[in-house]
């Protein structure tokens, strides 16, 4: 193992056991009674009584018990005995995959070039390329490779992981963990110009809340410019511009 994997992994160790020793010691049914921690619409409870009108024949949205998507049931049905160690694997699941994309985001944020000439950072995944209009040639920035070692990328992902109300609310079966899933693998794929990723994140967002909605126009605008720092600009005593 690689020295700057090590982190990471003691991270996802660390993170994965803190939720299993507080499953296994049946702090789930406990944890899941705290409404700032599973709320009537996240509770892993409404998915139990669903699952279990859906089972005597009847519709789970009868009466006011069950509020989840629909597709949510099928999906976490198996897992809804929250004194049991396996209902929480996928929430496990769920906050282990954040993690690595708060990660990942982190770590595109990273490799950003470093400054130019021009007192400018591009990335050159955003389509964006500088040349000398004296040689005509291209300018592309090298990536910042020393950055990602900084540990800052280390740093947001054990600011997640090993958030004691993120560790608390996975043990109490919250869906909020699924919905922050697709949140940031909107924002990722947002970040590393992936519009189909993105799509496929925000639509899962806005599946289990409206509230993500808001994020569509900030995504919009990441797809569109690129992951940067400053905006364009043209200067011309620098004898350098910007072409698309």
């Amino acid at each position: 193992m690689k020295a700057q994997d090590i982190a990471p992994a003691c991270i996802a160790v660390a993170g994965v056991g803190l939720r299993a020793a507080l499953s296994y010691f049946a702090w789930g049914p406990r944890l899941a009674e705290r409404v700032e921690l599973s709320t009537p619409l996240h509770s892993i409870f409404t998915i139990a009584e669903g699952f279990h009108l859906k089972k005597m024949g009847m519709s789970p949205y009868t009466g006011s018990a069950f509020h989840a998507p629909p597709l949510v049931l099928p999906l976490l049905s198996p897992f809804t005995d929250i004194g049991d160690l396996s209902s929480v694997l996928p929430f496990i699941a769920f906050d282990l995959a954040s993690a690595y994309l708060i990660y990942m985001i982190a770590f595109t944020f990273c490799r950003l070039p470093k400054k130019s000439k021009t007192g400018m950072k591009r990335i050159s995944s955003s389509g964006w390329s500088m040349y000398d209009i004296q040689t005509g040639q291209l300018k592309e920035p090298a990536p910042n490779e020393a950055s990602p070692a900084s540990g800052l990328p280390d740093l947001c992902a054990a600011l997640y992981f090993l958030n004691p109300f993120a560790i608390a609310s996975c043990v109490a079966g919250s869906l909020s963990g699924l919905e922050a899933l697709f949140i940031l693998l909107a924002i990722y794929g947002a970040t590393v110009q992936k519009p189909m990723l993105a799509a496929f994140g925000a639509a899962g967002a806005t599946y289990m809340s409206a509230l993500p909605l808001v994020l569509c126009i900030p995504l919009m605008l990441l797809l569109a410019r690129g992951l940067e720092d400053c905006p364009l600009e043209y200067q011309p005593e620098s004898r350098v511009r910007f072409t698309r």
